[in-house]
């Protein structure tokens, strides 16, 4: 059930870019006088800070993709311990949401120009790049979070359409980086959060699996 949802999200996004010329799905803007993402048939509008759009994207393309329905039961993994509210548990990793030289502290400029969506030619590893990941099982009384989610296995659906459940061993967790990022009002904390590979130093271009 994880891998079947995760395929038929991944094809979602997929069917996203063939829409809007290669674009990965742009659903909140960094410039914007306030970032929303809405769901018009349901009258839901949400604001937030613009990276932690990769746990509501099920909300802003609920309406032209899921019929209006951002609860659907396939945004829920199948060992999770309540139903639904607003998020989704197969996020979309940070990397698709800004230009890759944003994420390796070198490149990475002021302001606001390098909070983007990204296309699908930036990604040079379509087999080998998580698009989707799903939220693992919460373990109480962990010591590191971080750790936790390095270890045991991971379901991912890969920018190339794939979804399989995949062993740490498979992950390219070296590459991952968690970024340091200046107090604004579009960065949020959600970087403490227990999933690897939502971001990497090169960004789209990296590879996040063996």
């Amino acid at each position: 059930m994880n891998e079947s949802n995760l395929r038929q999200h991944a094809t979602v996004v997929t069917s996203y870019t063939g829409d809007y010329a290669g674009m990965y799905p742009m659903l909140v803007y960094a410039d914007a006088t306030s970032s929303v993402v809405r769901c018009e048939s349901a009258d839901v509008a949400i604001e937030m800070p613009y990276f932690v759009i990769s746990r509501y994207w099920n909300v802003g393309l609920a309406d032209a993709y899921y019929a209006g329905d951002y609860r659907a039961k396939s945004f829920v993994t199948p060992f999770s311990r309540s139903s639904i509210a607003m998020t989704t548990e197969y996020e979309l990793p940070c990397v698709f949401l800004a230009d890759p030289r944003f994420f390796d502290g070198t490149t990475r400029t002021s302001g606001l120009r390098q909070l983007r969506p990204t296309r699908a030619d930036e990604v040079m590893f379509p087999s080998a790049k998580a698009l989707l990941i799903a939220k693992r099982p919460w373990t109480e009384n962990v010591e590191s979070v971080g750790d936790l989610s390095r270890r045991g296995r991971h379901a991912i659906a890969t920018a190339d359409g794939r979804s399989a459940t995949f062993d740490r061993a498979a992950l390219l967790v070296d590459e991952y980086r968690e970024p340091v990022f200046e107090e604004t009002v579009w960065i949020s904390d959600h970087f403490m959060f227990d999933l690897p590979l939502r971001h990497s130093r090169s960004g789209v271009r990296a590879r996040d699996l063996r």
